[in-house]
């Protein structure tokens, strides 16, 4: 089942405080947890934000069918 997640990251960098937002999709492997997509994503969104160490504001994860 494909799942649709959703991420606000906040970080510090030297022009100041940031906050964004990023979603995607995703189709887990059999066995894994949301521990398993939560860092995925996060490793994801930090990356493509160039957000070194940013907190986690929120983060939701819910099927992508409606």
């Amino acid at each position: 089942m494909r799942m649709h997640w959703i991420m606000t990251l906040q970080w510090s960098a030297a022009d100041g405080l940031h906050t964004k937002t990023m979603d995607g999709t995703v189709e887990p492997n059999p066995g894994a947890t949301r521990q398993d997509i939560y860092a995925n994503a996060y490793e994801f969104a930090s990356k493509h934000m160039g957000a070194k160490d940013a907190a986690v504001l929120s983060f939701t994860l819910e099927p992508d069918e409606l």
